[in-house]
């Protein structure tokens, strides 16, 4: 990734308070990786996934789809690929690539592969463009300084407090995609715990008071992955004011690149400008 492009990143899922009541594990899954360079630099990969609550290993469903997607996006760019290269069906085939390896491990285990039923998010950065792509609910936000909007709007089923999974055959066809899009500044990925936190449905655009501090925190971090906002984070997400909004499990990633501007040469500056006063 150019050096004049420095992001940092930090991702958490924590448990519901309805699935610590019930003793079920978080559903939630989620992972930010660098996963090698690319042409166009170094390649960022965010993914996100949520169990459904209905199903009994939905938890193994979302880990392993957002697994699936980091191994489809690093195979990608250790063959050379470019995000601005990826098109539409390229990107939907990593989805389905992951629905194919949930129903693989179903198969092994003599379990309808329903019992792994999770939504799936995922956005791929590198020095040239961004990739995206969203199956369910939850939510993908990006943007510039606080001019960040939703990607895609959260996908609801045909009845209330339903959405589409990536165990089912024709919810695989709903993949929405949008590729060779523009570098983003900032983007974060999140559950649909937290999407009636953090977006207005009124008029479907991110609300700026809740990403805008969660960023100025994580710009203050060195470059990579801030280690240091792990904990606070997990406070955040686990705190009275959230849990008192949801009681769902909740996932946030969260990825922010510093600007910086190009190291100059005095002597060729200084000998550009005498060109232009020549001229």
């Amino acid at each position: 990734m150019d050096a004049r492009h420095k992001w940092r990143w930090i991702g958490r899922s924590v448990r519901g308070t309805s699935h610590v009541r019930a003793g079920t594990p978080c559903q939630d899954a989620c992972r930010i990786d660098r996963v090698g360079e690319g042409p166009d630099g170094a390649v960022l990969v965010l993914v996100c996934a949520d169990g459904a609550g209905s199903a009994p290993l939905s938890q193994e469903g979302s880990l392993r789809a957002v697994r699936s997607v980091v191994a489809s996006a690093a195979n990608f760019v250790l063959h050379g690929g470019r995000v601005s290269d990826l098109d539409d069906a390229a990107l939907a085939g990593w989805f389905e690539v992951a629905a194919w390896q949930i129903q693989e491990a179903a198969e092994a285990e003599a379990r309808p592969v329903g019992d792994y039923a999770c939504t799936l998010l995922c956005a791929v950065i590198d020095g040239a463009a961004a990739a995206y792509a969203q199956l369910g609910d939850g939510a993908i936000v990006a943007g510039c300084g606080d001019d960040i909007h939703p990607v895609f709007w959260p996908q609801q089923g045909e009845y209330a407090n339903t959405t589409f999974f990536i165990t089912s055959p024709r919810h695989l066809e709903r993949v929405q995609t949008r590729t060779g899009a523009e570098v983003p500044e900032r983007v974060a990925l999140m559950s649909d715990g937290l999407q009636n936190l953090a977006l207005r449905m009124a008029d479907r655009s991110a609300h700026p008071g809740f990403f805008s501090p969660l960023f100025v925190d994580l710009l203050r971090q060195p470059a990579g992955e801030a280690e240091s906002l792990r904990e606070p984070l997990y406070d955040f997400l686990d705190s009275p004011r959230v849990n008192e909004r949801t009681d769902d499990d909740k996932s946030l990633l969260l990825a922010i690149r510093e600007m910086q501007a190009p190291v100059i040469d005095v002597a060729e500056a200084d000998a550009a400008s005498e060109d232009e006063t020549l001229a």
